[in-house]
């Protein structure tokens, strides 16, 4: 994605996408690191893309059976997805994953 603004003098200035994440979402991701969900020497590019994560993401109902690793798997990979994204990653899908997983 490619975004450019003119500076006043006429030319354009190229200028890349700066999103951030709400406060709950800060908060979220906070909590995933300083819990220790999120894995540090797990390559989550490539998993993200097996069929074990694509069923826990088109079918979030299937989270509650998930064991304690691949739920941190999942957080990993859709969290490091965000993060690497300009914001068009699945924020909205890792909340509600969890929400799903583990109703009130």
């Amino acid at each position: 994605m490619k975004a450019t603004v003119t500076d006043p003098d006429g030319s354009e200035i190229l200028c890349f996408p700066h999103v951030e994440l709400s406060e709950l979402g800060k908060q979220f991701f906070d909590m995933c690191y300083n819990q220790n969900w999120v894995m540090f020497d797990f390559d989550a590019g490539n998993w993200i893309n097996t069929e074990e994560a694509q069923l826990l993401i088109q079918a979030p109902q299937n989270v509650g059976q998930a064991s304690l690793q691949t739920l941190r798997q999942l957080l990993t990979s859709l969290i490091r997805q965000e993060r690497f994204s300009d914001g068009r990653g699945p924020v909205r899908e890792v909340v509600g994953i969890c929400l799903g997983a583990f109703p009130g």
